[in-house]
């Protein structure tokens, strides 16, 4: 499945790393040696997480990437967070437990 393929083989790793080259040049260096160490496990997520993602892309009309990893945080513990600097993601979503805004992220 093309989905969970996504989320294996240090792919999240390269998606960080994207986001902290282009925003924090100065900074991405220590800290992707950092993420390095800390050995997060990766998975691969289930049918129900994959139609979980399906259901906020269809009813909330946000994108297909922030809704898997909004549906993982869900997914890895019944109160993961997603943790996304988007306004617009956040105003489609609406009020939920499981996601926040960065700015509001300790």
């Amino acid at each position: 499945m093309a989905l969970a393929q996504a989320f294996n083989g240090g792919r999240i790793r390269m998606l960080v790393g994207n986001v902290l080259a282009l925003k924090h040049p100065d900074l991405a260096e220590q800290q992707l040696s950092r993420l390095r160490r800390m050995e997060i496990p990766e998975i691969s997520p289930d049918e129900a997480t994959v139609q979980h993602t399906l259901r906020l892309v269809t009813t909330k009309k946000v994108s297909f990437y922030d809704a898997a990893y909004h549906a993982i945080a869900i997914a890895i513990v019944r109160r993961g967070l997603f943790v996304i600097a988007d306004k617009k993601y956040l105003q489609a979503v609406g009020n939920n437990d499981h996601v926040i805004h960065l700015k509001d992220w300790q």
